[in-house]
């Protein structure tokens, strides 16, 4: 009996420990994962959290009529201006009508946005804005900075010794119609001749200044007749054939930096033109 009691509570104890063996991983493993999903859901939780907090400050902070960051003068942009294989850069065939069409079309595109067609002198649609004829046209357009106010070169003098032409132009004429003006200037390392429309190379400043931050909403037009005036038309005469030339672009004021030589772009553009013949 005493024997038989023995084997009896060593195989209830046996039977105990296979139990507890075998459940103990099973019940740690529930409780590993269950603390796992807990911490996942609490981080996540908490990060959701702190990315909307941080949002709703920054959205705070965005003022309602006007962008949160601007440019600090204003900048000039060309056309026509299409994507093409090289970047800032106008070719074409005279020759070919699909190149003819391509460049009509793109700077119809730009004017149509502005409403009624005005006239730039001799560069007009009839005449292919002068790609036909080989006198191709280039719009120079300034584009205002909220706020800007120019700060006007009203004598030849205030300008660089290198813009000998410029300041002849703006010695040419009365006292009274050099007041005022942001002038557009452009130069080429090629023997061309540019002609300008106005004639004046200039924009009444009033057409470039903002007292204060405008901005369209989403049913109102951002483009209007007046941007017209704030368009400066040249034609390029005598190009060479098969040789590309550069064209450079700058605007004139006290309050706008043009002269850093690594970057064009920088109160002025700068393009590439050449007239294909094959």
């Amino acid at each position: 009996n005493k024997e038989s009691r023995k084997e009896t509570v060593k195989q209830q104890d046996v039977q105990s420990h296979n139990k507890t063996v075998s459940d103990t991983p099973f019940i740690r493993g529930v409780i590993y994962w269950i603390k796992t999903i807990l911490y996942y859901a609490i981080f996540y939780a908490g990060l959701s959290i702190l990315f909307y907090i941080c949002f709703m400050i920054y959205k705070l902070t965005l003022p309602e009529d006007a962008p949160r960051a601007s440019k600090l003068q204003p900048s000039l942009v060309y056309y026509p201006n299409y994507e093409s294989y090289y970047l800032n850069r106008i070719s074409w065939n005279a020759y070919d009508k699909k190149d003819v069409d391509l460049i009509v079309t793109n700077i119809n595109t730009f004017l149509e946005k502005f409403g009624t067609r005005r006239e730039f002198g001799n560069c007009s649609v009839n005449d292919s804005y002068g790609y036909k004829t080989r006198n191709p046209c280039v719009f120079l357009k300034v584009n205002r900075i909220a706020g800007f106010q120019v700060d006007p070169i009203e004598n030849a003098r205030e300008l660089q010794r290198s813009e000998r032409v410029l300041k002849k132009v703006i010695d040419s004429l009365s006292p009274d119609k050099r007041k005022g003006r942001l002038w557009i200037s452009c130069k080429s390392n090629s023997w061309v001749n540019i002609e300008y429309f106005p004639q004046s190379r200039s924009i009444p400043m009033e057409q470039i200044n903002t007292q204060q931050p405008v901005y369209k909403t989403n049913n109102d037009s951002s483009y209007s007749q007046g941007d017209y005036d704030h368009i400066v038309t040249i034609q390029i005469i005598n190009i060479p054939q098969d040789q590309l030339f550069n064209v450079n672009c700058k605007m004139f004021a006290k309050n706008i930096e043009n002269d850093d030589n690594n970057n064009p772009w920088m109160g002025g553009v700068s393009f590439d033109m050449i007239l294909l013949t094959d």
